[in-house]
């Protein structure tokens, strides 16, 4: 704790908002407050990488109809987007290689498809010229933070990014397609400079429209790109990525772009997931019980919002993601010194009182 800020891996998303709604239950338990329906709070630990914890809940246990995960930002999040995760290859050839100035060895970006890769390392081998000095050059023009190390004829590229969560990649500094950036000014050979072009091009295009999938709603705005994991080495090539998708989204029609897309670029797809948007009516009652424990409290209006994350609300015929970061707030889930004021944990343990109360009586 520091300057009235719990600094700690999960403050803000989402062990303290779960911890507040936990004592906003306890508080209408010890009240006595009469309730008309069942309250029970629901714990997982795998939000972050494909909620299997809720998926073996719901088959053998009963989910709830009505609630809330506190795991995004108030005033109320009604509306998620879905995903399509994929995994995208370089296909094998027989090909003759063609001589190049450089080969290159490897790149490694990112081990999780929901970040923005903060770092990134290429190994380069060859003809090595005057690629440290362009390197510095590059990073120093683009605002990153970079290092390399010569052995022999190999050399290490090593660039740091900004983290970011993969639902905003517009906020964070992608370390691996700027890397590729860097590195598709060089002559390898053809399948690798052609892969390499293929990451470039995502760099920034944060929309898709590279791909031809770049399509927006009103309720949840425009579909976003995240290329999350990249892989490149001599037995195997590809990246991973992570596409939010507005709920209005076709979802056949995207995919078919997308398969046209990267046919066309000659790579392959090899793995493809895919998670359906949610959005719940912002005329329902209980959306409105939810308005009134916030402007009861706060006093502010309890406007609806949308989110290009996922959360447990997902796994609820009427779940909303509630909380707990309030608007106007930093926002530090997923990245470095992530911290929540304590003000705001015990407001929002307030909040979430009154939502049990207003939503159970």
């Amino acid at each position: 704790m520091r300057d009235g800020k719990i600094f700690a891996r999960g403050a803000i998303d989402d062990k303290g908002p779960t911890m507040a709604a936990f004592y906003g239950l306890k508080i209408v338990k010890e009240l006595g407050l009469p309730l008309q329906k069942n309250v029970r709070i629901i714990f997982g630990t795998d939000e972050e990488s494909g909620m299997s914890c809720m998926r073996h809940y719901k088959e053998v246990g009963e989910m709830p109809k009505v609630g809330f995960a506190p795991d995004a930002d108030f005033p109320i999040i009604h509306a998620e987007k879905g995903q399509i995760n994929t995994k995208i290859g370089l296909p094998t050839s027989d090909t003759q290689h063609e001589e190049s100035d450089l080969e290159l060895v490897s790149i490694v970006s990112g081990d999780r498809i929901n970040m923005v890769p903060e770092q990134a390392t290429a190994v380069v081998r060859g003809n090595l010229g005057r690629i440290q000095d362009e390197f510095v050059a590059f990073c120093q023009e683009q605002g990153v933070q970079q290092s390399s190390n010569q052995k022999g004829d190999e050399m290490e590229l090593i660039i740091l990014g900004k983290a970011a969560h993969g639902m905003e990649p517009q906020i964070g500094v992608n370390a691996g397609t700027t890397l590729a950036t860097f590195l598709k000014t060089y002559k390898f050979e053809p399948n690798t400079k052609r892969f390499i072009e293929f990451l470039s091009d995502l760099h920034k295009d944060f929309e898709g429209k590279d791909l031809g999938i770049a399509y927006q709603d009103e309720i949840t705005g425009p579909l976003t790109v995240n290329p999350g994991v990249i892989h490149v080495d001599s037995e195997d090539s590809y990246v991973r990525l992570n596409i939010r998708c507005p709920v209005t989204t076709d979802y056949d029609e995207i995919i078919g772009k997308l398969k046209k897309s990267i046919d066309d670029k000659e790579l392959m797809i090899e793995e493809l997931r895919q998670s359906r948007p949610h959005h719940v009516d912002g005329d329902d009652s209980f959306i409105q019980a939810l308005q009134k424990a916030y402007k009861d409290e706060t006093g502010m209006e309890p406007t609806l919002l949308s989110t290009g994350g996922g959360t447990y609300a997902r796994f609820m015929e009427k779940g909303v993601a509630y909380g707990a970061s309030f608007p106007g707030k930093e926002m530090t889930a997923h990245q470095k010194d992530e911290y929540i004021e304590v003000e705001d944990l015990l407001k929002a343990t307030a909040i979430y009182a009154r939502a049990i109360y207003e939503m159970a009586r």
